[in-house]
């Protein structure tokens, strides 16, 4: 409590008046209730940041699958007739890495 706050308090201690008490009680009240809002700020600014970054690889990741560049065909590998292009290079790890949190760029 501050130091201006205990003067009042002395001051006024003989008047006996409860509502001098009970202003002295919201006071402090409104003191705690300014400490709280600042931890939550600070908090939650981090959270907030946080789920901006995941937001982003997630976005980076579904970019890739949704691009149709990465489904066009690279051509015959070996006379296998088999088709290849990006995504069947990268399998599925940019989702994985994505869910773990990670990210390839």
């Amino acid at each position: 409590m501050s130091k201006r706050m205990e003067e009042i308090k002395e001051r006024f201690k003989s008047v006996g008046d409860g509502d001098i008490n009970w202003l002295i009680q919201q006071t402090e009240h409104v003191k705690e209730l300014e400490r709280r809002i600042s931890f939550d700020e600070k908090f939650y600014s981090g959270k907030i940041k946080e789920l901006l970054a995941k937001k982003i690889h997630y976005k980076q990741a579904l970019e890739f699958y949704a691009d149709e560049e990465n489904y066009e065909l690279w051509g015959d590998f070996d006379g296998l007739n088999e088709h290849i292009h990006n995504v069947d290079f990268d399998k599925g790890d940019k989702a994985r890495q994505t869910l773990k949190g990670e990210s390839n760029g």
